[in-house]
């Protein structure tokens, strides 16, 4: 036995439960990491790879992830790609099948406005989506309070349970900022 499992697992900002990717990168503390070279701080969309919203940036670039079933490596097949670009379109307000009440509740969090992600969700194709994933990614400020916010928007659409952030300030673990009462609304 190699030893024994965590039971009590405690991820770091930025991860959700179930997730192979984070949402957003960031160090365990909750900053932004610095980057590694000069040059890769020029792309913008540099700071989204690595996270689930990186089929989003390839989506909307034109990058189509590989059709072939013995691709070199499995994670980045045109599978995975519609896969993650869906549940990024749900995170984000954009998907053309979501209710009016779960994306208003997603616009209050992100503070976008509600009339801005209905035109974003109206676009077909892959690209499209990509696109409007990304202009909402653009929108939002970074830093932690980004990565509570889109934890806080994966909760709207029942996807995890609410997020719990941790305070280093105050030692405290506390609820979301963005708590409302009641349920989250159904989408």
């Amino acid at each position: 036995m190699r030893g024994a499992p965590d039971r009590l697992h405690a991820a770091p900002p930025a991860f959700a439960p179930y997730l192979r990717r984070s949402l957003q990168r960031l160090s365990p503390d909750g900053r932004e990491p610095v980057a590694a070279a000069p040059e890769s701080t020029e792309d913008p969309a540099h700071q989204w790879r690595g996270t689930l919203f990186e089929a989003a940036v390839d989506a909307e670039q034109g990058r189509a992830w590989s059709r072939s079933t013995d691709a070199a490596v499995e994670d980045d097949s045109w599978g995975t790609q519609c896969r993650q670009l869906r549940a990024a379109a749900l995170l984000m307000g954009v998907a053309a099948t979501m209710s009016h009440r779960t994306r208003e509740a997603i616009a209050a969090v992100l503070s976008v406005g509600v009339l801005v992600l209905r035109e974003l969700s109206r676009g077909n194709g892959y690209r499209a989506v990509g696109r409007a994933v990304c202009e909402v990614l653009r929108r939002l400020r970074g830093g932690a309070r980004r990565a509570v916010q889109l934890l806080v928007c994966g909760h709207l659409i029942r996807r995890w349970g609410e997020p719990w952030c941790w305070d280093p300030g105050r030692q405290v673990v506390e609820r979301s900022a963005f708590r409302r009462g009641g349920t989250p609304p159904g989408g």
